[in-house]
């Protein structure tokens, strides 16, 4: 969920998620098969297929027997240096309720295929240590906020996402609707190991081509909508390293 998002469930039934400043969601029903699925736990590795929502998007979900577990609206927030570093080697630091997160490639990711895959960091000290790396300065005993601030790098972006959660066998289907004019749906399934990928992504395949996905394409993400409408020279930067525009962060 590039660009970017997957909201872990509790397998405790019982228990109420807790609210994040931002971030509001609205429970609206539980799945009928009440197991924790792939879908939904929080793992390492997010697999994804973004396609483009249709005006019977939902009616074909439910007759598919999708159900609508979770409302949600949230605010992201995006960090990049003055020279797009980060999102040049396809790395997407946010804040999501005021929460850090941090998606960054598990391979390059082929623009010539529908499908993503993306490592996922909520933890701070490991969110420090894989943007140093790439922005090639010692965080020393610096904090993640300490780092951002040294290196300047700052928020470039800032929207507001309205998403509808499905579950479909042990997929996770969202479609997200953005407050600057942009839709976009994702097929998910969540992996613990690089080694589950293949498997994950056959799977998705089949999925999309239930759902009467076709074409092999991949569909552009929010974030390059919103740099294309907002930040046309972000955009271009992307464009020219070797179209790294089309992440789906």
């Amino acid at each position: 969920m590039t660009d970017t998002e997957s909201v872990p469930v509790a397998c405790d039934e019982t228990q109420e998620p807790k609210q994040e400043p931002g971030h509001m969601e609205s429970r609206v029903a539980k799945p009928k098969n009440k197991k924790c699925t792939d879908a939904l736990l929080p793992k390492a590795i997010e697999v994804e297929r973004k396609f483009v929502v249709t005006d019977d998007c939902k009616e074909k979900l439910l007759e598919l027997g999708a159900e609508l577990f979770k409302t949600s609206e949230f605010t992201d927030e995006y960090f990049d240096v003055e020279q797009y570093t980060l999102t040049t080697h396809d790395f997407w630091l946010r804040t999501r309720g005021g929460k850090f997160e941090l998606k960054s490639p598990v391979v390059k990711n082929d623009l010539n295929t529908p499908s993503s895959q993306y490592h996922e960091l909520d933890d701070e000290a490991a969110i420090l240590e894989k943007i140093a790396g790439v922005l090639g300065k010692d965080p020393g005993t610096m904090s993640l906020h300490e780092y951002l601030a040294e290196t300047k790098c700052s928020v470039f972006s800032c929207y507001t996402t309205k998403r509808l959660s499905y579950m479909l066998e042990d997929f996770e289907i969202v479609l997200d609707e953005m407050d600057f004019g942009f839709s976009i749906g994702e097929i998910e399934r969540m992996v613990d190991s690089e080694s589950k990928i293949s498997e994950a992504l056959v799977a998705i395949d089949s999925m999309a081509e239930k759902l009467g996905l076709i074409g092999r394409k991949k569909v552009p993400g929010k974030m390059r909508a919103y740099l294309k409408i907002k930040r046309p020279e972000h955009y271009r930067a992307l464009v020219e390293c070797d179209g790294m525009v089309e992440s789906n962060a």
